[in-house]
């Protein structure tokens, strides 16, 4: 396969039904899905059966127990697992526009990691989805145009980071973006030593930075739309993260990551 679609999630398997039919609407079919669980219960795992068995691709179930919200561990988890050279990242409640895959690998390039945008959905919008509004794209008119001014800015933000060279921008978001796998064995992933919620996404970016890596933005082009669901209580701990990224955030290489280098 040319590319991994690394998605986690952990017991929304409602959503994340709605989010695979996204996935088999794609234009672009030349890759392998990779679930990431953080040790969801059978419901999840019956989800993924089943779609496995008419996908028109690959699918992969990668789980590992849960232990308090891990979205690092899980995510390279999801990664160890791939088998491509490439891998795109986003949520298991988020449904990718038709082209989301086909427009990752068109504008991948060397030397740079690639950042979509996303848009989020309304409680009440999320709550009417069903599988037919997937299909006909329902959901890209929830597009509202104060969204897009901001997806813009993100995108101008962006080129401007990288005319100055600063290592802790440009804005990355989990649901959406890309990457070599060369460079994340470079980097050694996502950092376990994130806990409950918050900065495994700009650690991992800045790292990728002083790396010397660009991230190039595709913020207004490739989208994402994320399905509301109640806020995770691990979000309460996000302090303790961002104390921890400050700490560390000047190293290229973590050392708890796909492997563990104090090991």
């Amino acid at each position: 396969m040319d590319a991994s679609v690394i998605l986690i999630t952990y017991n929304h398997p409602k959503l994340l039904a709605l989010t695979l039919d996204g996935y088999a609407q794609q234009t672009d079919r030349q890759f392998e899905l990779v679930i990431a669980d953080d040790g969801s219960t059978n419901e999840t795992r019956e989800v993924i059966d089943a779609f496995r068995s008419r996908a028109p691709f690959p699918v992969v179930h990668a789980w590992h127990e849960h232990n308090g919200f891990r979205r690092a561990a899980v995510l390279n988890l999801g990664i160890r697992h791939s088998t491509s050279g490439y891998c795109i990242f986003s949520d298991g409640d988020c449904i990718p526009s038709k082209d989301f895959v086909e427009l990752h690998r068109w504008h991948r390039q060397q030397g740079q990691f690639l950042l979509g945008g996303y848009v989020r959905l309304t409680e009440d919008y999320s709550k009417s989805m069903t599988p037919e509004k997937v299909i006909a794209a329902d959901f890209v008119h929830q597009m509202t145009a104060k969204r897009n001014r901001e997806l813009w800015r993100r995108h101008i933000n962006t080129w401007f980071y990288n005319l100055v060279g600063v290592k802790d921008r440009p804005h990355i978001a989990g649901a959406n973006f890309s990457a070599w796998r060369s460079d994340l064995d470079a980097v050694n992933g996502y950092d376990e030593n994130f806990m409950g919620w918050g900065r495994e996404e700009s650690d991992l970016r800045t790292r990728f930075r002083r790396y010397g890596l660009k991230g190039k933005s595709m913020w207004p082009y490739i989208l994402a739309y994320h399905l509301w669901h109640p806020i995770d209580p691990s979000k309460a701990n996000v302090q303790r993260n961002i104390e921890y990224y400050r700490q560390s955030s000047r190293r290229i290489r973590c050392e708890n990551g796909l492997v563990r280098l104090d090991a």
